[in-house]
């Protein structure tokens, strides 16, 4: 829907069908279905609520934890798409106002149709997230409802990310290879210099690049990274 060349009138419509997915979870066959058990266990009271005002979306963001991992996967999809194409004063989506105000670039904030940028919301909340600048406790919960499933402990325990970035930088000082993976001095060593959903992968991405880092500091203190031949002398026969 972001290209200039797709159709104003297919371009209504689909929002105006995504504006009632998002107020109401019965309109999302995925959500419906998957999350079934949870909204009755977790959600009973926001299900007998006014319809459309999406009580039983915010609720299942709020207890996501909790929920079963078809109905997590459901919901940050639902989610996702909401900030995708965020637009102001949404039922769903509405505790971010102030955030978006706030911290996204006002030459981003209109289209035809008077809404957000496709992406645009959606990549500046994120972006500001991972950044660590305060989001109201709603919005935080739908950021982090959004963001892939396993970026989401680094999002709930950011001191962990900065640990991580902290331990490769000590692997590759030891295998030494300064200032090539990570430079944790800069900018106080809590920043990751790539942004939104794809920062968040580089942190999951970090463990691995660390167990590489370690297996060549071993080898370069052992030797074993540098070619030798092995000669056996014989004795007199």
């Amino acid at each position: 829907m972001g290209k200039p060349n797709f159709g104003v009138e297919c371009r209504v419509q689909l929002q105006q069908r995504a504006h009632v997915v998002n107020s109401d979870y019965r309109y999302d066959v995925g959500v419906r279905e998957a999350c079934a058990r949870d909204v009755d266990s977790m959600c009973a009271d926001a299900k007998k609520k006014l319809r459309g005002q999406a009580q039983v979306l915010k609720c299942l963001v709020k207890s996501l934890a909790d929920a079963n991992d078809g109905c997590q996967s459901e919901l940050g999809r639902l989610v996702r798409h909401a900030l995708w194409d965020y637009a102001s004063a949404a039922p769903l989506t509405a505790a971010c106002d102030a955030d978006v105000d706030a911290l996204c670039p006002a030459n981003t904030a209109t289209r035809p149709g008077g809404v957000f940028t496709i992406g645009a919301a959606g990549h500046c909340l994120s972006k500001a997230l991972v950044e660590g600048k305060p989001l109201a406790p709603d919005c935080r919960d739908l950021v982090i409802a959004a963001a892939p499933r396993e970026a989401r402990a680094y999002l709930t325990a950011p001191d962990k990310a900065g640990a991580v970035v902290q331990r490769v930088a000590q692997l590759q000082r030891a295998a030494g290879l300064e200032g090539v993976l990570v430079d944790p001095y800069k900018r106080e060593g809590s920043a990751v210099t790539v942004t939104g959903w794809a920062a968040l992968a580089c942190l999951a991405s970090m463990f691995v690049v660390a167990a590489g880092a370690g297996v060549l500091a071993y080898r370069r203190a052992t030797g074993a990274d540098k070619p030798h031949t092995q000669y056996v002398k014989s004795g007199d026969a």
